[in-house]
């Protein structure tokens, strides 16, 4: 199962790499829970699931997310990803490592947050003492 869970989060990115943001609502359980910003969030259920889209697009003219590297300890993944766009008001383009920690159950992304430092989404996974 941990290769269909790691298969999901990476039709996520993928939908949103490829601009098929209708496709997302799809990859999401109905009751998730996203915490994917510091600043924002957390964003709830499906409903959320598109306010964050809405507010990542507000945010950023460009995006792009690549995963870096999985790795898996039961339902749950973490994702390193590096993250590059250009912000639409300030134009500037960034380029940072976001660390990502998602639990899939069913088929269906039911939790994501992220974390400060890959050691910090390593330990929240139960990955690390």
């Amino acid at each position: 199962m941990s290769r269909e869970n790691v298969e999901v989060v990476r039709q996520i990115y993928d939908a949103w790499n490829r601009n098929e943001i209708s496709k997302l609502a799809d990859l999401f359980d109905e009751h998730v829970q996203l915490r994917l910003n510091a600043v924002m969030g957390p964003y709830v259920g499906r409903e959320g699931v598109r306010q964050f889209v809405a507010d990542l697009l507000a945010d950023w003219s460009q995006l792009s997310l690549t995963i870096e590297e999985a790795v898996v300890q039961g339902d749950q993944i973490v994702v390193i990803v590096r993250e590059e766009g250009i912000g639409r008001s300030s134009h500037v383009p960034i380029t940072s490592i976001e660390n990502h920690v998602w639990t899939v159950r069913g088929g269906k992304a039911c939790h994501a947050a992220a974390y400060p430092s890959r050691a910090k989404a390593l330990e929240a996974a139960g990955l690390l003492e």
